[in-house]
């Protein structure tokens, strides 16, 4: 009798600390191999794996606030190359294989490599069209600024991923953990094919030019041919022409009112982001040289130290992205404290929305319904008006039990000379 009640109650405790254990341990590739099982044999074809670029950001490493960063005193950097990418087009895209799903999003990652890691931060850009069912995508007008030092130039490329991501269904909730924050840091893009370009193949020339990059498969560093895949799909895919990605490669002609050189030594990101980066960047350095110290002016500085959470949370920062062109178009700075000045009052704007608590968690990024809710609550605290004659709410969103802005309860502006250090203790 004592030997059997013994075995229950082994029985039991093994059971609760596996589940334990199974609660403390985040699998993030969990909801991507719930997705596999509704393909074709229960598994994915052989050319499409998780994002390792998205894994990465979901460990949050490779984010977009990682440009703010600065080491040491060293916020400038010479010896640079520096161009500008816009990715034109991709054929000879393979499909998924996802039974009885639609994907909402597709999009290239991009991020440098050096030989063994991910380097720096990574970037996006997504897909407005496709053509040939979903086997030729057609990306987004938009222009990437590179950058990279000159020294580096033998051991770094530029990966290009191309990712699919389908809408979170009804029964996909079971591959999910139940809390917000860890359901967010679950991956759930997959890899259709990659390509990588060479420094070398990068250098702006006096014209910009196309450049025709083959599609691969598999994972980064043991790489497989995807023509061989993707034979019998030949005629579909591209045609005469082999699976490509063909990105354009051109000089920036003018010097931006910030200069580029404020970027990290290596980096990679859209324009818009480069000026705020480099304005950011600038105004520390200013700080710097008149007596402060880099890695207390984020503390001593509410505004600093609330940009780069509004950088990683994509829903908020893209209306901070409209919130900025609209100042800049409607003030027209021309000088780097104007720039200052800007992004100051963006960031006084849209800082509440991280504490507000009517604006929902984030959750998994494919979960529409709540990407929606938060959009409707963001669209509400910051702008005023119709489409048409839209402009920033001002002032900015009031808490409704105390009255007083959001920003004044969430930043404090922290006074330095009330720390007292003492060594000897």
């Amino acid at each position: 009798m004592t030997a059997a009640l013994d075995i229950e109650t082994n029985s039991a405790v093994d059971s609760s600390r596996k589940k334990l254990r199974d609660d403390l341990t985040l699998n993030t590739l969990a909801y991507v191999h719930h997705l596999s099982k509704q393909c074709k044999g229960g598994e994915f074809p052989k050319n499409v794996h998780p994002s390792a670029i998205q894994k990465a950001l979901k460990s949050g490493r490779h984010l977009r606030s990682s440009l703010l960063r600065v080491s040491g005193a060293d916020i400038q950097h010479s010896g640079c190359e520096t161009c500008g990418i816009t990715i034109l087009n991709a054929k000879g895209v393979a499909p998924v294989g996802v039974r009885n799903r639609t994907p909402w999003l597709r999009l290239a990652r991009v991020c440098f490599f050096d030989g063994r890691k991910f380097v720096a931060n990574a970037s996006g850009v997504a897909v407005t069209t496709t053509k040939n069912n979903g086997f030729t995508w057609i990306f987004k007008d938009q222009t990437l600024f590179v950058r990279w030092p000159t020294a580096r130039s033998a051991s770094l490329r530029l990966y290009f991923e191309l990712n699919v991501s389908h809408e979170l269904a009804e029964g996909d909730s079971e591959a999910l953990p139940r809390q917000d924050h860890r359901a967010f840091q679950t991956v759930d893009e997959v890899t259709c094919c990659w390509a990588e370009a060479s420094v070398q193949e990068l250098e702006p020339g006096t014209a910009s030019r196309e450049v025709r990059l083959p599609l691969r498969c598999g994972k980064i560093n043991d790489p497989q041919s995807h023509v061989e895949l993707a034979h019998h799909h030949r005629r579909i895919l591209c045609g005469p022409t082999l699976p490509s990605l063909t990105i354009r490669v051109e000089r920036i002609q003018d010097d931006p009112p910030i200069p580029l050189s404020w970027l990290p030594p290596v980096s990679v990101c859209l324009s818009e982001v480069a000026e705020i980066a480099c304005t950011y960047r600038s105004t520390l350095a200013d700080k710097v040289r008149g007596g402060g110290v880099g890695c207390t002016i984020p503390v001593c500085d509410p505004v600093s130290s609330a940009l780069p959470k509004l950088m990683d949370d994509e829903d908020i920062f893209g209306h901070f992205l409209r919130l900025w062109k609209h100042l800049i178009n409607e003030k027209s700075p021309t000088s780097e404290a104007d720039y200052a000045s800007i992004l100051r009052e963006c960031t006084l704007l849209a800082a509440p929305l991280l504490k507000v608590h009517n604006v929902p968690s984030r959750r998994i990024s494919n979960d529409l319904a709540r990407k929606a809710l938060r959009q409707v609550e963001v669209e509400r605290c910051l702008w005023k008006g119709e489409h048409k004659t839209r402009a920033p709410r001002y002032p900015p969103l009031l808490e409704p039990e105390s009255g007083q802005p959001s920003i004044t309860l969430m930043h404090k502006p922290f006074n330095i000379t009330e720390v007292k250090c003492f060594f000897s203790q």
